[in-house]
């Protein structure tokens, strides 16, 4: 920057300075704005300036609670003539008035129009904020009315909303919030494969910067919490370890704070677990071989878990895991359900000699 520039820039920060001190000693609510000619207006003076205070001010008056004042305030605003006047703020206005009265669902609609008509109104920014204000409210539990009777669940609709204001926004900020919105809403309502899902998205449209290294941890967090127990596929857990090894290695130090190396750890244990839990199926069907088999791969792939100790007990000193043995176990599975496993785990391609299940 050369010095008159210089010069120039510091003379207006100080300028904008002494005209906020003042403005705050007066209590005037004066916006100030500099013109292209480097001079500072007063945007309450211009007609565009005036308009948009008065649509911020039913804004505030909307959000305080105050819905007669606003919606006073919203109609004196469209009787108004100005340069401004148009479909699109009589729109604005309509949506706006919706909202007021509580019609989250008709304003929704509403908002959704303005926003396919207007796509250059000065008011696009603040249909695009309210249309995010409504989705959250949706995704965060307020219900819609069906039949002015029922009232149901709205979660679809602020999900579909959030998904729509991505679209429009491209990679603006709102849009990022919107996609993480999804993604934090599914995970406190249990939803854990959606919110992988919308993570997902949010990680492929942004996979760096802070928003990527949050996106990463909210795949490896939602997929974990996705499994359900041994008697479940593990592949979750599979990809969730993936995603918390990766994280590690990208950011150590948030990885620490975030404890990423005893979710990986935690893992292990229910991978081992459920390989586990297959090793005692097998006994209890008197398979030996098979069960042993299981219990030997549980120990040497995951030789620091507690199911690895739990597995070497099961196996003698001299044991093979490649020689039957013959236990004296009791049988406590059915026929039918010994089979399925049988070849649910693929045993039979293992153990030729064991029968092949009957057809159903």
């Amino acid at each position: 920057m050369k010095i008159k520039d210089l010069r120039r820039f510091i003379i207006a920060v100080l300028t904008l300075a002494a005209l906020t001190c003042a403005l705050t000693e007066t209590g005037r609510a004066d916006t100030w704005r500099l013109n292209p000619k480097g001079e500072w207006d007063n945007l309450v003076d211009t007609p565009e300036g005036s308009q948009m205070m008065e649509v911020a001010n039913a804004k505030k008056l909307i959000a305080r609670g105050k819905t007669k004042e606003a919606k006073e305030a919203l109609l004196q605003l469209r009787q108004e003539v100005t340069e401004l006047q148009g479909p699109d703020l009589d729109a604005f206005i309509d949506a706006e008035l919706q909202y007021a009265d509580g019609n989250y669902d008709k304003a929704a609609q509403l908002y959704k129009a303005f926003l396919e008509d207007y796509p250059d109104s000065w008011l696009y920014e603040s249909a695009l904020r309210r249309t995010y204000q409504i989705a959250t409210a949706y995704l965060y539990g307020r219900k819609r009315p069906v039949l002015k009777v029922f009232k149901l669940s709205a979660y679809e609709e602020g999900a579909d909303l959030m998904h729509h204001i991505a679209d429009l926004a491209g990679d603006a900020p709102i849009a990022k919030d919107a996609l993480t919105e999804i993604a934090v809403a599914a995970e406190k309502r249990g939803e854990y494969l959606e919110a992988y899902q919308a993570w997902a998205e949010v990680s492929a449209t942004w996979p760096t910067g802070e928003l990527g290294q949050k996106a990463l941890l909210g795949m490896a967090r939602s997929l974990h919490s996705s499994y359900q127990g041994p008697g479940y596929d593990t592949t979750s857990l599979v990809s969730a370890r993936t995603y918390y090894v990766n994280y590690k290695l990208r950011y150590p130090e948030a990885a620490e704070e975030n404890n990423v190396q005893q979710q990986i750890e935690l893992i292990d244990e229910q991978l081992a677990y459920k390989q586990y839990k297959i090793g005692e199926y097998y006994v209890r069907a008197e398979k030996t071989q098979a069960a042993n088999l299981y219990f030997q791969a549980v120990i040497d792939t995951w030789p620091d878990t507690k199911s690895a100790v739990l597995a070497q007990k099961q196996l003698s000193p001299g044991d093979d895991p490649s020689v039957e043995v013959k236990k004296d176990w009791k049988r406590k599975t059915f026929e039918g359900v010994e089979d399925l496993l049988d070849e649910w785990y693929g045993l039979h391609k293992i153990f030729p000699e064991l029968p092949a299940p009957e057809s159903l």
